[in-house]
């Protein structure tokens, strides 16, 4: 027994090595998938954002060219016809 522990030395350093690794290898693939998860989180929530903001964004370009095709049609009336356009517009009340 004691000549199996003199020259296995070599050997239990080798499997102690090898257990190691396994542990090294186990906690680095833990943290690793971890970081990948938060990383996709990450991702999906700036895509999330850009869609949001691109949809603000149309939605500002079409008010936008609406007010000026009112300020394109309301520019190309005589002062008469602006007026009669008023008076009649659902948004005006007799005082």
């Amino acid at each position: 027994m004691t000549n199996l522990i003199a020259s296995g030395w070599q050997y239990i350093f080798g499997i102690a090595g090898i257990i190691v690794a396994v542990l090294a290898a186990w906690f680095t693939g833990k943290s690793k998938g971890t970081t990948e998860a938060k990383s996709k989180a990450d991702v999906e929530t700036a895509n999330q954002t850009v869609k949001q903001s691109q949809a603000a964004t149309d939605k500002q370009a079409s008010i936008i060219k609406v007010a000026k095709d009112a300020d394109q049609t309301n520019q190309s009336l005589s002062d008469d016809a602006a007026r009669d356009r008023m008076r009649k517009s659902k948004y005006h009340a007799d005082d």
